[in-house]
């Protein structure tokens, strides 16, 4: 009886992770349909592929536990896409706008694995795998190749 109260624990934690991921990668999408310049749409993409990446991973774990999870995000992360394509229509969005947003996504992207690697319903090789994507996102290149570390 503890083993399945540990899974439906773990399960739920791994739902909510992903609902988060599905929030991520949709903003980034949202980011790259903002831009025209081909560089910081190359470099945004490579940004949701590791959201999607981690998606793809909890799905399987998801998987692995006999769990159907859900297909979207959340009613919050909608609502804020949803704010901000209200906010870019009727604004100019220059490029300096989205690497500014897309920055201030990787930081909540790396808080938000963090968080979720110091819950005790996650396995521990679970937590060894976000940490390769808090890894991937915290120590990314800036989109004119440069190196820079997120303070978070």
């Amino acid at each position: 009886m503890i083993t399945r109260n540990l899974n439906l624990k773990n399960a739920k934690t791994l739902k909510t992770l992903l609902e988060t991921a599905y929030d991520i990668e949709s903003s980034y999408d949202q980011l790259i349909a903002q831009t025209k310049n081909d560089d910081l749409i190359l470099w945004i993409d490579n940004k949701r592929q590791i959201a999607t990446d981690l998606i793809l991973d909890i799905l399987l774990e998801l998987n692995d536990m006999e769990i159907t999870p859900m297909e979207k995000g959340s009613v919050a992360g909608g609502l804020n896409r949803l704010w901000f394509d209200l906010f870019s229509s009727v604004t100019l969005i220059k490029d300096s706008f989205v690497i500014n947003k897309c920055r201030k996504l990787d930081r909540n992207f790396v808080r938000t694995i963090k968080k979720f690697q110091k819950s005790f319903a996650i396995d521990d090789n679970f937590k060894e795998t976000l940490d390769k994507y808090r890894v991937k996102i915290y120590h990314y290149n800036n989109p004119n190749g440069s190196e820079h570390l997120m303070v978070v």
